[in-house]
């Protein structure tokens, strides 16, 4: 910058596309996901080129994030399939190992988790993921603690986007509201009980992206208006 030159290419024998990006926090490191016919997730050595570790997703991926702590964790979502990532160096080589978070914790049965998609997800700096559903449901799972994931708000509309900040998740709907509230761990919050404070739009919450202060707000939404 400003010229924008090319700083290093990277390779992948990929055949047809790349689905997301995602760098690290220390930009060292650059994550991918590709798509059909093999759905893989990749991450790359930005200092080297090379690529540190790979791994199958099965099925195809749209979103992908590094935790912000700087752990090795990744998180990979599609809409049946969530999966949270650890990275580590053994001995002298990178290994992916995957852990998947079953959409029947999003939901109140099997049979709404049946019908149910994934659809955002977000890292809390307290080194929290919070994940939601379709069907309203918020789930949270502590990194590194080796417990299950536990719902923490069950919404009666559909849940779209997520972020979060030291205190605060806030929760993006498919009514077009966006809602604050102040998680406490584990503890399930009450839709409205709980609520902070809350705004609405004309249209579906697609997206929620804060400000690198935490002072700014922009939520974009289904009838492509930002706000």
């Amino acid at each position: 910058y400003p010229d924008f030159m090319p700083v290093t290419a990277l390779e992948w024998s990929t055949r047809l596309e790349f689905t997301a990006l995602a760098f690290s926090r220390d930009g060292s490191q650059l994550a991918a996901l590709t798509g059909l016919p093999e759905p893989t997730l990749v991450v790359w050595d930005l200092r080297t080129g090379a690529v540190l570790a790979s791994g199958p997703l099965v099925v195809p991926c749209n979103d992908l994030s590094f935790n912000p702590s700087g752990d090795g964790s990744l998180c990979t979502l599609a809409p049946k399939r969530l999966l949270v990532w650890k990275l580590q160096l053994v001995y002298k080589t990178y290994l992916l190992e995957s852990k998947e978070i079953p959409l029947d914790e999003a939901a109140d049965d099997e049979a709404e988790a049946a019908n149910a998609t994934w659809t955002s997800h977000c890292w809390s700096p307290g080194n929290a993921l919070y994940a939601s559903s379709d069907v309203g449901g918020v789930v949270r799972l502590a990194i590194g603690s080796g417990g299950a994931p536990t719902l923490v708000l069950r919404c009666s509309t559909g849940v779209s986007a997520l972020v979060a900040d030291s205190t605060h998740l806030l929760v993006g709907c498919a009514d077009g509201s966006v809602r604050w509230y102040s998680p406490s761990g584990d503890e399930e919050l009450d839709e409205e009980s709980s609520l902070l404070w809350s705004l609405s739009l004309d249209s579906a919450i697609k997206s929620l992206v804060y400000a690198p202060d935490c002072l700014k707000l922009l939520a974009a939404t289904d009838a492509g208006e930002t706000h």
